[in-house]
């Protein structure tokens, strides 16, 4: 469920800060790459935190701030200390908003839906849903690169909805999620097939067994 981080996020990044930086700054950043990059996730957020308070100190807090803030939470995460992802993706998304005065950009919708994937995990459903529908928005609107994300908040927050049973609801974007798959024909056949198999069991929860067993067939149909 969690995004994409490595490759043109890190280039951005490194490139963006290259100029200018005091060395302090420098060393703080190349540990917690390095920390992050062998998976020593706690070292790596520590020495993002240090690096944040070092720009802040030189420059104040600004998008690079921001983006740093961001990266304390990826490292909890990968980390699996969800509380203290939560509490540096919060502040992150606040950050930005304030700063873009709400300008959207699939970075900041990739950090919410990651946010709301943690609230979701911990069965902070009201809190999750508003996430999922923000960065549903962004991915929906940006470049094809970002489908795969779009689907991911289709999928999770049609999941959301069956929880909280507004099974209508549920069904709507899972039948949204199946109908992307017209648009990428690349996929593999088992992500389409469980695709089929949300809708049907969609289907069954609410009574409607004859549509439902035909979109169970349908799934044993393109099981490789």
């Amino acid at each position: 469920m969690i995004l994409m981080k490595k490759n043109v996020l890190t280039l951005i990044m490194l490139l963006s800060f290259a100029i200018c930086m005091s060395q302090d700054y420098i060393d703080h950043e190349e540990k917690a790459w390095g920390y992050y990059n062998n998976e020593q996730y706690e070292l790596a957020a520590n020495e993002f935190i240090k690096a944040m308070q070092q720009y802040d100190k030189e420059y104040g807090i600004d998008l690079e701030y921001t983006e740093l803030c961001i990266w304390v939470a990826y490292s909890y995460l990968d980390g699996n200390n969800p509380v203290d992802a939560i509490k540096y993706y919060e502040k992150g998304i606040n950050l930005f908003n304030e700063i873009t005065n709400g300008k959207e950009s699939s970075y900041y919708a990739s950090a919410c839906l990651d946010l709301a994937d943690l609230y979701h995990a911990m069965g902070d459903l009201d809190k999750a849903e508003p996430l999922y529908i923000e960065a549903m928005a962004i991915f929906k609107k940006g470049p094809e690169t970002d489908n795969w994300k779009y689907r991911e908040c289709l999928n999770n927050l049609a999941v959301l909805y069956k929880t909280k049973m507004q099974y209508e609801a549920a069904w709507q974007l899972f039948e949204e999620n199946f109908k992307t798959f017209h648009k990428v024909p690349e996929e593999s056949t088992s992500e389409y097939c469980i695709a089929l198999l949300q809708l049907a069991e969609m289907r069954r929860i609410v009574g409607q067994y004859e549509n439902a067993l035909h979109l169970y067939l349908d799934t044993l149909g393109n099981i490789p």
